[in-house]
């Protein structure tokens, strides 16, 4: 039996998490959601994604710094989710 592949999203919009969310459960993928990069990181304890999706702007930590942090992290272990960024534009 695979593995279902886990995917987590970072994002401070609801709405883009619940669209990612169910674009990616109809793929058969496991998603788990954070409203911040802090969460994210306090989730780490507990379990580590596949692939990571982040926003670029958020309040508090950036998905850019976030990145930074899981790269300092993870130096020492082969583990480190392969990541993606979304970025909107703000007029």
């Amino acid at each position: 039996m695979d593995k279902a592949l886990r995917v987590w999203v970072v994002d401070d919009d609801q709405s883009v998490r619940w669209v990612l969310e169910q674009a990616l459960a109809q793929a058969g993928i496991e998603t788990r959601s954070f409203e911040r990069a802090e969460l994210l990181l306090d989730a780490l304890g507990d379990d580590t994604p596949d692939v990571l999706i982040t926003d670029v702007r958020m309040p508090g930590m950036d998905g850019l710094t976030l990145l930074d942090r899981l790269t300092r992290l993870d130096r020492d272990t082969d583990r480190r989710p392969a990541s993606d960024m979304l970025a909107k534009r703000s007029v």
